[in-house]
């Protein structure tokens, strides 16, 4: 066979397999990009799908602006566990909640014993305030204590009246137990003070309510019906003469000493008192006694 023919030939089968090769290839090619097509389709769809079912995954930024929101209310509105507590911290935290709600309160502080409660991670100190206060403002610091975030627990309370039954002021002595956890509980830093409104007690309970005979010097310029003279009368005003004898007119709800002038019974001549000398209102009766 001649050179040519021969070199043709071997050239045409080079080329057949080169052709059969790229069609194969090509084939392939287009199976995969169609598979590729079709999975991505179905991509798109099942996003669709999840987007719709989902609609907060197009909002990625909010959804966890949210989220830490709603980690922050939650922390604020129960009690948490400090990650850690030591005498500077406790008696910082105790100092704010001073500083910021009760400011005549004074006392000293110490720390008194530390533990682990039993088959927990948490661990905690024992701290003792010895101080001075007004009732009622001690019975806010308490208030704050018991209702601020971090898991103080109160654990004993010794209260001593400081001078007479009639003054606000006491001595206290309080036992508190602080508990922290380094592994879950939350730092000091990120817990802010609730802002709670004051809280006031209605009456001192250190007053005696029944007692013997009070003095008050305040009480004691106001006119003292027991020593006094009922002169007179009208359906609006009585007139007493005092005991240095000056003549004193009075109307319904004036100022006597220890009490006041409750009404005038102009039908019976008489005036009603209300009087509380000893915890006890008493009503007293004057009547004008006719010549």
């Amino acid at each position: 066979m001649p050179y040519v023919i021969r070199n043709t030939l071997i050239l045409l089968g080079i080329m057949l397999i080169v052709l059969f090769v790229i069609v194969v290839n090509n084939n392939r090619t287009a199976s995969q990009l169609e598979a590729a097509k079709a999975s991505l389709q179905e991509n798109r769809s099942s996003l669709e799908r999840l987007h719709r079912t989902t609609p907060d995954l197009s909002r990625e930024d909010e959804v966890i602006s949210e989220l830490e929101e709603r980690r922050v209310r939650a922390r604020e509105s129960k009690k948490i566990i400090l990650k850690h507590d030591d005498p500077t911290i406790s008696y910082q935290y105790l100092l704010d909640i001073i500083e910021t709600f009760t400011p005549d309160i004074k006392f000293n502080f110490l720390i008194s014993r530390s533990g682990t409660l039993d088959r927990e991670r948490v661990n905690f100190n024992t701290y003792t305030l010895n101080g001075t206060a007004e009732i009622q403002s001690l019975h806010f610091f308490l208030f704050q204590i018991e209702y601020q975030p971090p898991l103080y627990t109160i654990e004993n309370i010794r209260l001593n009246e400081e001078g007479t039954a009639q003054s606000d002021r006491v001595n206290f002595t309080i036992t508190l137990n602080a508990y922290y956890d380094e592994n879950e509980g939350t730092d000091i830093n990120e817990v802010t003070l609730r802002p709670f409104q004051y809280s006031d007690l209605k009456e001192n309970p250190f007053y005696t309510k029944i007692h013997q005979p009070r003095f008050d010097e305040q009480e004691e310029q106001y006119l003292d019906i027991y020593a006094g003279e009922l002169l007179g009368l009208t359906p609006s005003k009585v007139f007493f003469r005092n005991d240095k004898g000056m003549i004193v007119s009075l109307s319904e709800g004036d100022k006597v000493a220890y009490g006041n002038l409750t009404r005038i019974d102009w039908d019976n001549q008489s005036a009603i008192f209300t009087i509380d000398k000893i915890g006890i209102p008493v009503e007293e009766t004057i009547f004008l006694e006719k010549e």
